[in-house]
């Protein structure tokens, strides 16, 4: 629902979607999604011009897929280079 509501540049719906779905995956123990549920939030963030809530997020993406060692970390970690 997030993403939808993201394309559909309802940011605020989107972001409630996704905080949403970040405690369903916490409470699941499922990290690779939650990572997943933080890249999409932190793209919402960004996309409204809240760049610290972007940062954020991905880090905590990050965090947990350099935890996994994940290679999509490589994608979070090119998103936060280029914020800073």
């Amino acid at each position: 629902m997030g993403y939808a509501e993201h394309g559909l540049g309802r940011l605020t719906e989107a972001a409630d979607c996704y905080r949403q779905a970040l405690g369903i995956f916490q409470e699941l123990g499922d990290l690779f999604e939650e990572a997943w549920v933080h890249i999409h939030l932190g793209d919402d963030h960004h996309a409204a011009g809240e760049i610290t809530g972007a940062g954020d997020s991905w880090t905590r993406a990050l965090d947990i897929l350099d935890g996994l060692r994940h290679p999509d970390a490589e994608q979070v970690r090119a998103k936060l280079s280029g914020i800073s």
